[in-house]
């Protein structure tokens, strides 16, 4: 899994985001079969670079079981709460 701040928000007219909005990209590959998952999202948040970086994790490993669940649903495997 690769990713990391992909943008900044940045307002030209009026006042700052408060609290301020960063853009985050993940996305997982593979050596075999190439690209294969891809999540976006904003977060809103003071917190400094370090919890900012564990926020952002948090997120995309959400989005991906998520995503997950979504598919493993979609093949017809019953899918709980719990992961296997």
């Amino acid at each position: 899994m690769y990713g990391g701040n992909t943008k900044e928000w940045v307002v030209l007219d009026g006042p700052q985001l408060d609290p301020p909005k960063h853009g985050f990209q993940f996305w997982v590959v593979s050596s075999k079969y190439g690209f294969k998952w891809l999540t976006e999202f904003d977060l809103s948040t003071h917190a400094v670079e370090p919890e900012l970086r564990r926020k952002a994790t948090a997120k995309a490993a959400r989005n991906l079981c998520d995503a997950w669940k979504k598919s493993a649903a979609r093949a017809g495997l019953r899918v709980g709460d719990r992961l296997p």
